[in-house]
């Protein structure tokens, strides 16, 4: 703007105080007479013209440094409030209708200076709609800025009930998948401790079968060993047909020698058919164990059916402590003994197996 455009329009210049005028030169001293008449009548006019009065006071304030307040009061009768307002209202219109040319000037009639002030803290998306409804070419008042904030102001606010409701929603699901996840991981740890129990049980068993074999190769042996034995006695009855009577040394009679063959030969037969008997048990008890080998489940439940077998006689046991309390029988407490020591045994035995404590 050239502030001596306006001159020739000036039939009385304003009167400005000389206080102000001192240190300035004549040219200066002019422009600012044709600066204050053109802000007094900006100060009538519309807000198109404070536009212009805003860059005018801009002007003013480095032309007169610490000077600008008195003189605005002075000589325009106006307050630094007011220039605050004004300059506040132009900024906020130049960054509502600000284009790629520059500000679009030309809507400045259609929204109050208020509106400008309400609108100069208010949310993006408030400007937006101030914008395009002073475009399509309505007149915005502060009311209607106000009614506009409200509208959104009630939206947003349905918008963060409904966002604090889905997040609460989320936040319950998170704590139900929270407790699934620590049901899921605490029957993964009992299942991995059953699996640990069902090795152990497994490694037990295998132990056992192993021993079992051993045991069996044992009497396996044994029992070719007699085998063999019966077959020479039977096969050599020479004693019996002995007709010489030649008594032999540690015999009264042949009859002696004879009886006593048959008694060997019967042994024989018993331990024999005690053998067999023991070796057949094993064969089966092999069977069992080979069953389980290889299925801890199965081992588990096995183990689970002796312990419930051992639980229901250590209760018998106790009740039958309960009955002896006021009957001493030696005999029972000799018996109740060796089946404690047998308990004790058999423990150690299934620490060193199974390695538990």
């Amino acid at each position: 703007m050239n502030p001596n455009s306006c001159l020739t329009e000036i039939s009385l210049q304003p009167n400005i105080p000389q206080k102000f005028l001192d240190g300035l030169t004549e040219t200066d001293q002019a422009s600012l007479q044709g600066i204050v008449f053109n802000c007094k009548t900006a100060l009538h006019g519309a807000l198109a013209g404070r536009h212009k009065m805003v860059g005018v006071l801009s002007v003013i304030e480095e032309m007169l440094p610490g000077k600008f307040r008195d003189f605005v009061s002075e000589v325009l009768g106006i307050d630094m409030r007011t220039v605050r307002r004004w300059r506040q209202a132009v900024g906020t219109y130049n960054e509502i209708f600000a284009g790629p040319d520059g500000v679009r000037f030309e809507f400045a009639a259609n929204i109050r200076q208020e509106a400008l002030l309400r609108l100069t803290h208010a949310d993006q998306e408030v400007k937006d709609e101030v914008k395009k409804l002073v475009e399509d070419g309505n007149t915005i008042s502060r009311d209607d800025v106000e009614e506009i904030i409200r509208k959104y102001r009630d939206e947003n606010s349905k918008l963060k009930g409904e966002l604090q409701r889905e997040m609460k929603d989320k936040a319950d699901q998170a704590k139900k998948h929270q407790v699934e996840m620590k049901n899921v991981q605490a029957s993964l740890s009992a299942k991995f401790q059953e699996l640990e129990a069902a090795n152990k049980v497994n490694s037990y068993y295998s132990t056992l079968k192993t021993q079992s074999e051993k045991e069996r190769e044992r009497l396996v042996g044994q029992i070719k060993a007699l085998e063999v034995e019966l077959a020479h006695q039977k096969a050599n009855p020479q004693i019996r047909e002995v007709t010489v009577e030649v008594v032999p040394e540690g015999y009264q009679s042949i009859d002696d020698e004879v009886r006593s063959g048959e008694r060997r030969i019967e042994e024989i037969e018993g331990h024999l058919h005690s053998l067999t008997t023991k070796r057949d048990s094993l064969e089966e008890k092999i069977k069992l164990l080979e069953g389980i080998i290889g299925d801890p489940e199965k081992g588990a439940q096995a183990a689970s059916a002796l312990s419930e077998r051992v639980d229901a006689l250590v209760k018998e046991i106790n009740l039958f402590l309960l009955e002896m309390e006021d009957e001493r029988n030696e005999t029972a407490i000799r018996i109740l003994v060796k089946i404690g020591a047998q308990f004790s045994k058999t423990g150690q035995h299934l620490t060193r197996l199974t390695g538990c404590c």
